[in-house]
């Protein structure tokens, strides 16, 4: 390496590190949100907000007053905001599903349960014992390889972490907490510290890497790819003492797309302590998994029971547990990234299994053992 492209690369360096800036504001929080719809129908949502957007999922809870048993599976929100005033749209639907004010103590306006039918709602933000409040850091970034020349490639990142607040939590549980987050979000043997130098140690790495595997280019002026690189988390859910964490990658370093990722993570809230598979299925539960899993496919895809799955455009022709899950209210999620079981055109595959498709094969005394047998 020359003088010249040494000074070039200390310079852009030092302008990214005085650049960067971690962000907090009132148009930026986390919120878990209960109230009623139609003053009857009790309702949880977790809700994440990032300046003009809205993320999110709620359930309801079931009784007569709710179409069916299935009105309690999570359903994934997202829309805009500004100011106060929030629109969102439900996964899968056209229309609007909410209209109304958003704010970080509270959620109220029109709900559409069904077409046609808006029902008045109101939540407030609430955090009874067995769940937590979180804190949102963001950080945005992007930097020229060679600012001075015109068709320079640009990397760019941009990172949502959340992390707990520390307000009446048991300090080893907060540690616990904090280290899963940390080796989730940015991988293992990261020195515990504030999430804001967690966040701008890790852009700096994020550049420092671009530029040294683009070095040749800078010197040479040979080929080179503009890269990204996004990380997010949401709170998936987070009541009952039991706290499910999602985190959503998506990266693009050159060819012809980028690539996704979610993961998970389940924690016992009573100790902090990460749940994992073993922790809550029965030794030896696989193969009735993989019978359950391979029958909602079908069912999802509307793929006939007697046809394989292969026919239907995957690779296998039965669906084996993975270890990627996720929990809700009613039961437990698998999560399948591109090229898992299917091509990449097919985006994940989530698989859903209610906890009455699972008795008998839940570990006992577990917490999500517990939480299955209180919806009975």
């Amino acid at each position: 390496m020359n003088i010249k492209t040494l000074t070039l690369l200390l310079f852009i360096f030092a302008s990214t590190l005085l650049n960067a800036q971690v962000l907090r504001s009132p148009d930026l929080y986390y919120g878990r949100y209960e109230g009623n719809i139609d003053e009857n129908i009790p309702v949880t949502a977790n809700i994440m907000r990032a300046f003009g957007q809205v993320t999110g999922s709620y359930h309801v809870t079931p009784s007569d007053l709710t179409e069916s048993e299935s009105m309690s599976r999570k359903k994934v929100l997202s829309g805009q905001i500004s100011g106060d005033s929030v629109s969102m749209k439900e996964f899968g639907r056209k229309s609007e599903v909410i209209e109304g004010s958003l704010s970080s103590t509270q959620m109220n306006g029109y709900w559409m349960l069904s077409a046609n039918q808006p029902k008045a709602f109101s939540l407030e933000a609430s955090y009874p014992i067995g769940s937590l409040p979180f804190e949102v850091s963001y950080l945005r970034s992007e930097l020229n390889l060679a600012p001075e020349k015109a068709d320079s490639p640009t990397a760019s990142i941009e990172l949502t972490l959340v992390y707990p607040e520390n307000n009446n939590l048991n300090e080893g549980v907060f540690d616990s907490i904090s280290h899963h987050i940390n080796s989730g979000f940015f991988g293992e043997g990261v020195t515990p510290s504030h999430p804001d130098s967690l966040l701008l140690n890790y852009e700096r790495e994020y550049y420092e890497n671009y530029k040294k595997q683009n070095q040749q280019w800078l010197e040479t002026g040979g080929h080179s790819f503009s890269w990204e690189k996004v990380i997010s988390m949401n709170i998936s859910y987070n009541s009952n003492h039991l706290l499910c964490l999602e985190f959503e990658r998506y990266a693009y370093s050159g060819g012809a797309h980028g690539m996704s990722n979610i993961a998970y993570q389940l924690i016992n809230l009573h100790d902090g302590s990460l749940l994992k598979f073993e922790d809550i299925f029965i030794h030896g539960s696989d193969s009735i998994l993989t019978s359950l899993l391979t029958r909602q496919l079908k069912e999802d895809r509307s793929i006939p029971i007697d046809s394989t799955l292969k026919s239907g455009g995957f690779f296998v022709d039965s669906i084996v547990p993975n270890h990627n899950i996720f929990l809700e209210q009613s039961g437990i999620g698998f999560t399948y990234n591109p090229y898992e079981i299917a091509p990449y055109s097919f985006g994940s595959t989530t698989l859903f299994l209610n906890f009455n498709q699972l008795i008998g094969i839940l570990k006992p005394s577990t917490p999500v053992f517990i939480l299955a047998n209180s919806l009975n």
